[in-house]
């Protein structure tokens, strides 16, 4: 119900302001029956459905308040016409009180909210009868409405912390009641006292993109290139192997004499997850003593160490289950650090060939991190025909990981290499994006600046998963589909409509969150045709190159999406060659729907989407600690200053579609809502880097605000000065650069900022 309550609140914010501004500037003109029916999907259907749980509650109190809004409504409308009937409509499907009856399944709210309304009601119909048709009620209605919302809040949650809340209630009921008295507001909006109107400036001319455009681009992607490359991942990981499997469980380490033993490194290979128990030979006895029975490998491609603590000079290694495992290197480290060569070694020669590769100090610099597990993982089998491990997401995002792999071989630089070329190509594409929607150098290199020190985007461009390749694929289709908007020319429309296509292909074949922005640049494209076609004499008259847009598009976003997905399972098909690549990603993508539908295990870095909002909970991918009591930790959060720029850039570029018609605004606005909107009904585990598709839209959409700024220049460069400071001051703990304990302690600004 949190969700819930963070979407309603969002909700009636935006749309209270927006018609409040609206009123004022007296350019209100009703709402479209089109407008009507999407509001009732914001306010009812969205929030039914966020609902997990949803009982015959749930569907009472929808049935009820949609009966009480055609009442409401229509009561208007027979009274005051079409006009009054649609306006009353919106206000009461924006009022708080039924959006959470609905999704609760409390009717009581839903009658709480019908109290409210039919207060409205009274002291409209009640002033209109006195000749006093000016009034309008909204402020009163806001107030009233909230003020029950809070005290019906607080009986819910009965709290203590919730006391403030009940306070507000009754203030605001009160502030209500005076107002509907001192019948202060107009219907129209108007004011009698003028307000004092501020001018912005807007950036009208367009610049010709030059060779100082180019030179300024290239220059950001190299020094954003440089610290993404910066301490990437070692060059070298031991490569040999050994297996263990069947009767081929165990192994005994013979140290020459009785040495103290502090503990045991494994580097394990391309399986994880290995159970082994250590026993030590004791000669007085004859006997072995078990030291740890159940020891756990967990992570693949990566050192991992099994203490031990014991004066033995014969060790036994078992391998507890029976699956088959793979040991790359094993190391013995003695209570002084150094590490000892078992005398027996040449009976393991791929176990003790490659001893000088392990680290004085592990870090993510030398092993895998979080999901990379998973994905430069099942990219290495993929390179070498192995059985596949990690089919939860479509495959094309681990084949180009895998020419990292083939490029500079298993090791972390390699496997991060994809990643590190990705994140570097989306720092020329947003300099791109921002200039054409800016026209001007200075805004485009300012939002292009701004990017390279968003934080998420440096961790992701560091890490090997598919997070960082599907967002250079997704903001590759909203910019191309922007440029579709922009173009006049017909055929240089096709070209962009191809090109978003391709990117649509390579976005879903990557992870299907490509789906949401697939979603999003089709209703941008609906809005764009339409809209030109109401300009040009309407649909009937542009049937001839509606058909022509029509082909082009049943290419660009069905036939080649549909070819480079199933293309993209031709690994598995030689892999698994029972089906062929058709079947396999058929049936794979039936897998990954349902275990996407019940992935709910928790998580302690697990996040929900309004959590995202205010960078609430970061995701911990590395973290260790060294000899000398520093922390090199890697965590995956947003920088708080774009974050938080960002969503009021939203809500302005918001206000100017909808008030201004910015036809710019709207494709950002859409294209940012259609990424962050279907994450409003999944109820599975989800992590705050699913969240980094709309950032990326933050950037554009501070450089249209920024047009719209008295002295856009300096804002600019303040903003990015202060986002700078931010990403050198959080600098180690999204690098994994080993810091000071204390600074790295300092960082959690937040009780739910853990980096250690």
């Amino acid at each position: 119900m949190i969700s819930v309550f963070a979407y309603t609140g969002i909700a009636c914010i935006i749309y209270f302001s927006l018609l409040k501004k609206k009123l004022d500037s007296g350019i209100f003109n009703g709402y479209t029956a089109f407008e009507i029916a999407v509001f009732f999907a914001l306010t009812r259907l969205c929030p039914l459905f966020m609902t997990e749980n949803r009982t015959a509650e749930n569907y009472i109190a929808f049935a009820a308040d949609t009966f009480i809004l055609a009442a409401f409504s229509l009561a208007f409308y027979k009274k005051s016409g079409e006009k009054a009937g649609k306006t009353a409509a919106a206000l009461y499907m924006f009022a708080p009180l039924s959006v959470v009856g609905t999704a609760s399944g409390e009717l009581r709210l839903v009658l709480a909210s019908l109290f409210a309304a039919s207060v409205l009601a009274f002291t409209y119909y009640s002033v209109k009868k006195r000749g006093r048709t000016d009034l309008h009620l909204l402020n009163v209605y806001i107030l009233l409405t909230c003020g029950i919302y809070l005290v019906l809040l607080i009986v819910n949650f009965r709290e203590k912390c919730f006391a403030i809340l009940i306070s507000a209630g009754i203030i605001a009921l009160i502030s209500a009641a005076f107002l509907a008295v001192k019948k202060k507001f107009r219907i129209n909006g108007r004011k009698n006292t003028e307000k004092t109107n501020i001018k912005t400036s807007v950036v009208s001319v367009c610049e010709k993109f030059g060779a100082k455009d180019i030179i300024l681009m290239l220059v950001l992607t190299a020094v954003y290139a440089a610290a993404v490359f910066f301490q990437l991942g070692s060059f070298e990981a031991p490569q040999t192997q050994m297996s263990f499997s069947g009767e081929n469980k165990e192994m005994i380490l013979d140290l020459g004499e009785y040495t103290d033993v502090s503990h045991i490194e494994f580097f394990l290979g391309r399986r994880s997850g290995a159970d082994i128990a250590l026993s030590v030979f004791n000669e007085v006895t004859d006997e072995w003593l078990l030291v740890e029975k159940e020891a756990k490998l967990k992570t693949a491609y990566s050192w991992n160490s099994v203490p031990m603590s014991w004066n033995t000079r014969y060790i036994g290694i078992v391998f507890t289950k029976s699956e088959e495992y793979y040991i790359n290197e094993l190391v013995v480290v003695g209570m002084d650090g150094n590490v000892i060569l078992p005398i027996n070694s040449n009976e393991y020669p791929e176990l003790f060939d490659e001893q000088t590769l392990f680290p004085e100090f592990d870090s993510y610099y030398y092993g895998m991190m979080f999901d990379e597990i998973y994905h430069g993982r099942t990219a290495y089998e993929f390179l070498n025909d192995l059985p596949i491990y990690e089919n939860t997401h479509p495959p094309l995002g681990k084949t180009i990981i895998s020419l990292g792999i083939a490029a500079f071989g298993m090791t972390p630089f390699g496997r991060r290499f994809a990643s590190a070329v990705c994140g570097t190509l989306t720092v020329p594409l947003m300099y791109l994006f921002c200039r054409k929607i800016s026209g001007k150098t200075y805004i485009a290199f300012i939002g292009a600046a701004l990017f390279c020190t968003e934080f998420m985007h440096y961790t992701l461009s560091r890490i090997a998963t598919i997070d960082m390749i599907a967002a250079l694929f997704i903001l590759m289709m909203f910019y191309f589909m922007y440029c579709f908007t922009q173009e006049k020319t017909l055929s240089r429309q096709y070209v962009w409509l191809l090109l978003c296509g391709i990117s649509t292909a390579l976005a879903v074949s990557t992870k299907w969150t490509g789906v949401y922005a697939a979603v999003g640049i089709a209703v941008i494209f609906f809005a764009d045709v339409l809209e030109k076609c109401a300009e040009n004499g309407g649909v009937m008259r542009n049937i001839p190159l509606l058909s022509k847009l029509f082909a082009v598009c049943v290419v660009s976003f069905i036939i080649i999406p549909a070819a480079v997905y199933s293309l993209s399972y031709i690994q598995f098909s030689e892999v698994y060659t029972d089906k062929s690549f058709i079947e396999h990603a058929v049936s794979n993508s039936a897998y990954m729907l349902s275990y996407h539908s019940g992935a709910k295990a928790s998580h302690p870095y697990s996040s929900e989407w309004y959590e995202w909002l205010i960078d609430k909970q970061p995701l911990l991918d590395s973290c260790k600690i060294t000899a000398d009591d520093r922390i090199s930790t890697v965590a995956t959060l947003g920088n708080p200053l774009i974050l938080l720029i960002g969503l009021a850039a939203f809500l302005h570029n918001f206000y100017l579609w909808r008030v201004k018609k910015s036809k710019t605004s709207r494709v950002l606005v859409i294209a940012f809502l259609s990424m962050l909107m279907p994450w409003l009904f999944i109820h599975r585990t989800v992590f705050i880097y699913q969240y980094f598709a709309c950032i990326t839209l933050f950037c554009p959409m501070i450089c249209a605000c920024l047009m719209r700024m008295k002295k856009p220049m300096r804002n600019g460069a303040v903003l990015l000065c202060a986002s700078l400071a931010l990403f050198v001051m959080f600098f180690p703990v999204i690098s994994g650069t080993a810091s000071d304990r204390g600074y790295v302690h300092w960082l959690e600004w937040l009780p739910t900022w853990v980096f250690e």
